[in-house]
């Protein structure tokens, strides 16, 4: 039997990338499978991601940024039209606690 009272969003993560990065952003929300877009700068693959995930009117939010150190808090400043952002995945490689030079998830 299927509980009605659980609510039920539709969404995919746009995994797509830059060079070594990798840009990971979910689209919650969706009606059907984005196509993972790609720039010719970080900033620009990422702005492009939220771009075509607000033109199918669905909600972006940026998944682990710190995964394999991939997106700085540069860029995720400098994007438009996402205020959402992941702050703990399990991932081994995910560095919830930053490192270096890179802040931590609660820090950014």
């Amino acid at each position: 039997m299927i509980d009605s009272s659980f609510p039920l969003i539709p969404g995919e993560e746009v995994t797509t990338g830059f060079q070594k990065a990798a840009v990971h952003v979910n689209a919650l929300g969706i009606t059907r499978v984005i196509a993972a877009p790609r720039d010719s700068t970080l900033l620009g693959t990422v702005q492009k991601t939220v771009n075509a995930i607000r033109a199918e009117r669905a909600v972006p939010h940026i998944n682990h940024p710190n995964f394999l150190w991939s997106i700085d808090t540069a860029t995720l400043f400098r994007g438009k039209n996402d205020r959402l952002l992941e702050i703990f995945n399990g991932h081994p490689t995910v560095h919830n606690i930053g490192g270096g030079d890179w802040p931590g998830m609660e820090d950014a």
